[in-house]
């Protein structure tokens, strides 16, 4: 009993018939095994979660990566054609000494990058309790930015799976047990034991809304964040093709050595170096950080993508 009174916490119950005590430790038994069964996938899927939050880091850095090797590749081929036009008198040695200097930052850049991409491998590696210095090639996972998400289903969904419920669940049914061995053991309405236990009713019931009401505004936060980074993925995909326009047409000024504003110059305050390779620099400079912003971006969706599911109890695992 002593035993029982702890688990349940219940302090003014010292003794109850020996018939429905043992029935009430069947019941905290199988109500034990019932939470420990499901936490046991709970915990399983946090796993998963782990793994795919790592998995999602290490392409992130390695799609940044390959935005860094075309930033190298870009910057080579202009440094070339501004080194050749200077040797044949076409532009002048300022336009290859700064194409050069610019091509050389994102050599550095990349450096530092296939750092970070390296790190990435190592934690997803770690998580997944793989051999570290096994190769492995992670696969990109393109967005799906025009999956729709019900949030009723999904909050009805979560209001069914949610640990936290369960738990709260179980423990008001056993305190409905509870109930039936006092009125099985002759305590009164009038007796503290049998008020202790309407108390604790009361508590696990206000414990279940409350534990609801938390999942539902975890759910309702995590719906309304998935479909902002929705929103997102598609901005950045537009925001990219301008930027590599403008590229473009940047090249294509300096080539022919024409110049006149756009957005981008006034924006950095360099309406004096239209048709110049100070233009084409800034343009590709634009062009790989709005394609980053953009890795991010997806990064981002992705992520939310699976925190909305694993609050709506859609376990991965």
């Amino acid at each position: 009993m002593s035993n029982v009174a702890n688990k349940l916490s219940v302090s003014t119950i010292s003794s109850l018939r020996v018939e429905p005590l043992g029935e009430l430790v069947i019941k905290m038994v199988t109500a034990q095994d019932k939470v420990t069964a499901y936490a046991v996938n709970i915990y399983k899927n946090q796993v998963a979660l782990l793994i795919e939050n790592s998995y999602f880091e290490a392409l992130k850095q390695q799609e940044i990566l390959k935005v860094k090797d075309k930033a190298m590749e870009r910057g080579l081929v202009q440094y070339e054609l501004a080194k050749a036009a200077y040797k044949v008198g076409g532009k002048s040695k300022d336009d290859m000494l700064l194409a050069k200097s610019y091509y050389n930052s994102t050599v550095m850049a990349r450096e530092l990058q296939v750092k970070e991409y390296n790190s990435a491998l190592i934690a997803l590696k770690k998580n997944m309790n793989m051999d570290l210095s096994k190769e492995i090639h992670v696969a990109k996972v393109e967005a799906s930015p025009d999956e729709e998400y019900d949030l009723a289903q999904g909050i009805a969904s979560g209001l069914s799976h949610q640990l936290a419920i369960r738990k709260a669940e179980v423990q008001a049914e056993l305190y409905d047990d509870l109930m039936v061995a006092v009125n099985a053991s002759n305590y009164k309405s009038s007796d503290n034991q049998y008020k202790e236990v309407v108390l604790l009713q009361q508590g696990a019931k206000i414990a279940i809304n409350q534990a609801k009401l938390q999942a539902e505004s975890d759910i309702r936060t995590s719906h309304a964040t998935v479909e902002s980074m929705k929103k997102l993925v598609k901005t950045a995909a537009e925001l990219r093709q301008d930027a590599t326009e403008n590229v473009e047409i940047a090249k294509v000024k300096y080539e022919v050595g024409y110049g006149f504003d756009n957005a981008l110059l006034k924006q950095l305050n360099l309406q004096d170096m239209s048709g110049t390779i100070v233009e084409v620099i800034a343009a590709e400079e634009n062009l790989t950080n709005i394609e980053e912003k953009e890795i991010e971006v997806v990064n981002g969706y992705n992520l939310s993508r699976l925190k909305y599911l694993n609050d709506i109890g859609i376990l991965p695992y």
